[in-house]
C-alpha cells in the first residue's frame, strides 16, 4: 500500500465518527429531502466505505504477493531437490509460486470487494451526482460484481429496482426522490451486501478463515527452512539470506494477522451497522451503539494497515 494511499485512508477514518452519527438520523424526517448536512455525511459515509472495499481488495493482493515472495525465498534456501524445513509442505516451483492464492481462488473475494466499493461509490453518487453518470456506473459495478460471488447475487426485482433508482434521477431532480433513491438501493442491496459482509468475516478469519491457513502454510515452512539455514550458513553471504528469510516470513505473518483480525472485526461491524440503517430507512428506529462500533471497528483497521506497514513502502 503506498503512503499516498493510507494517508488518504486515514484521513477518510477521521470521519467515521462524525458522519455516522448524522447518518442515524438522515432517514427520519418524514418525506422532506436530504438536508445540506445529510448529503455531506452520506458522501463521506459513500466515499469511507468504498475506501474500506479498495483497502480489502489491495490487501488480498499484497497477500498473493507476499506468498509468491516467501515461496520464492524458501525455494532459494532450500535448493530444489531438498526441504529443509521437513515442513511436511511441498517445495513451491516456478509454476506455482502463488500456491492457495490462485487468481481462481482469489476471485469470489476479489469481486466481494469490488462491490463493497461500488455500493460505496453509488451512495456518494445519490448524494451529490445530479446527472446520474457515476450513479449508473457503480450500480452496474455493483450488479455485475455480485454476479461473481456465490449467493450473493441480487434477484431480477431487486436489479430492476437498484436501476430504476439511478435512471430516475437525471435531468432535474426533487430532493425527495432523492432520498428516496437512496432508500431504494440501500432496502435493495441489503441481503447482498450483508453476504458480502459475511464472506469477508469468514475468510478473512484470523483462526478459522481460509486465508489465514494458506499464510500460515506459507510462512511457517519458510520460518523453520530460514531458521535452519541460519544455524547451517558457512560464510555471511548464507547467513545474510537466511536472515532475509527470517525478516520476509516474520515481517508478512506480524502484518498480516493484524489485517485479518481487522478486515473480521469490520466486516462483522458492518453487518451490523448495515441492518440497522435499513431497519432505521423503513420505521426510523435505530441503536446508535452500531453505528459507533462500526466506526471503531473502521478506525481501528486503519491503524493495523499504518502500524504494520513494512518500512520503506
Amino acid at each position: 500500500m503506498t503512503a499516498q494511499r493510507m494517508t488518504s485512508m486515514i484521513v477518510l477514518s477521521n470521519t467515521y465518527s462524525r458522519v455516522l452519527l448524522i447518518l442515524a438520523g438522515v432517514f427520519l424526517a418524514g418525506c422532506t429531502g436530504l438536508t445540506a448536512q445529510q448529503k455531506d455525511a452520506v458522501t463521506k459515509f459513500g466515499k469511507a466505505s468504498s475506501s474500506l472495499g479498495d483497502t480489502t481488495a489491495t490487501e488480498l493482493k499484497a497477500m498473493r504477493q507476499s506468498t509468491m515472495q516467501m515461496n520464492l525465498e524458501r525455494l532459494s534456501l532450500s535448493g530444489k531437490d531438498k526441504d529443509m524445513s521437513n515442513a511436511g509442505t511441498p517445495l513451491p516451483g516456478p509454476t506455482n509460486l502463488d500456491s492457495g492464492f490462485e487468481l481462481e481462488t482469489v476471485t469470489a473475494v476479489s469481486a466481494a470487494t469490488a462491490a463493497l466499493s461500488s455500493y460505496g461509490k453509488a451512495l456518494v453518487a445519490l448524494a451529490d451526482d445530479t446527472e446520474s453518470a457515476e450513479l449508473r456506473s457503480a450500480t452496474d459495478g455493483f450488479a455485475t460484481n455480485l454476479a461473481l460471488v456465490p449467493k450473493a447475487q441480487l434477484t431480477d426485482e431487486q436489479r430492476v429496482a437498484i436501476a430504476s433508482a439511478a435512471n430516475g434521477l437525471g435531468g432535474f431532480v426533487v430532493e425527495a426522490k432523492r432520498k428516496r433513491a437512496v432508500a431504494t438501493l440501500v432496502i435493495h442491496a441489503k441481503s447482498s451486501v450483508d453476504k458480502l459482509c459475511t464472506i469477508l468475516a469468514q475468510d478473512f478469519d484470523p483462526h478459522r478463515g481460509w486465508i489465514a491457513e494458506k499464510l500460515a502454510a506459507t510462512s511457517e515452512p519458510l520460518l523453520v527452512a530460514a531458521d535452519l539455514a541460519l544455524v547451517n550458513g558457512k560464510n555471511y553471504d548464507q547467513r545474510k539470506a537466511a536472515q532475509e528469510g527470517l525478516r520476509l516470513a516474520f515481517d508478512n505473518r506480524k502484518r498480516l494477522d493484524l489485517i485479518l483480525s481487522g478486515i473480521q472485526k469490520t466486516a462483522v461491524s458492518m453487518k451490523k451497522a448495515n441492518e440497522t440503517l435499513a431497519i432505521a430507512i423503513q420505521d426510523g428506529s435505530f441503536s446508535i451503539d452500531d453505528f459507533l462500533d462500526f466506526s471503531e471497528k473502521a478506525q481501528a483497521l486503519q491503524l493495523a494497515v499504518k502500524s504494520a506497514q513494512p518500512k520503506g513502502d
